[in-house]
């Protein structure tokens, strides 16, 4: 498999230097490794992880907005029996009032902060005018998937922060080491540059994207999306 995906004379960066001597061993491949190759995988990894995080949080929002049309059309019936103009009410907030309305008694699992005791009041005592317009199984059933996507946003989004942290504080530390040596000098008076320097980076960067590439791994999976897979559009 690396043979194959590996160019004549192409260097294979790895991240173990056990791995590095067996493959330039047996496979008589060359590679290099060390604490360079170490930080390229790093930020490879962290990059990745940025970007199905990122994904999982787009595909939450998608989610909510595949109802766009049935919380708008239940918004026209709250206006009408309950006289709440909800013209300004977001799609999380449309849903928790659907919530309400069809299980009066039952907490808002959104949060009941979203609303204002008189609306609660409102959409709870007019709960039965509601009946043959608002359809209390397909509307519970748009709630749970809203709520669960919810859930999921929060959730990757307090990850996704932690991860830009981390290569954020991570680059700024690397910026301040190379800052901070820039104009160390040697015995000889030369001046001496820690760290990566833009030649190897690059070739660093060449040879493990050459090799991700050529295996067909552009597409990047993200996991989470199993937890969101049936989260279809349900209309009312």
């Amino acid at each position: 498999m690396i043979q194959k995906y590996t160019a004549p004379l192409q260097k294979l960066a790895v991240g173990n230097d056990n791995y590095s001597d067996i493959i330039e061993k047996h496979l008589h491949i060359p590679c290099m490794s060390g604490p360079h190759v170490d930080e390229l995988m790093w930020g490879l990894k962290v990059t990745k992880l940025i970007i199905e995080k990122a994904g999982v949080v787009f595909e939450c929002d998608r989610c909510v907005d595949d109802h766009h049309d049935s919380l708008r059309g239940a918004a026209e019936h709250i206006k009408k029996i309950s006289c709440i103009d909800t013209q300004s009410w977001d799609l999380l907030k449309l849903a928790g009032s659907v919530q309400v309305i069809c299980c009066p008694k039952e907490k808002v699992e959104l949060g009941e902060h979203l609303f204002t005791r008189r609306q609660l009041e409102r959409l709870r005592d007019d709960a039965p005018k509601y009946k043959d317009k608002i359809l209390k199984m397909p509307c519970l059933v748009v709630y749970n998937k809203i709520l669960r996507a919810r859930d999921l946003r929060l959730m990757i989004a307090r990850v996704l922060f932690r991860l830009v942290k981390r290569a954020k504080e991570t680059y700024e530390a690397e910026q301040a080491h190379e800052a901070a040596s820039y104009h160390e000098t040697g015995p000889d008076r030369k001046e001496i540059h820690h760290g990566t320097t833009p030649v190897i980076i690059d070739e660093l960067t060449e040879s493990v994207c050459d090799i991700i590439l050529s295996a067909g791994l552009k597409e990047r999976q993200i996991m989470e999306m199993d937890y969101i897979s049936g989260l279809n559009c349900t209309e009312f």
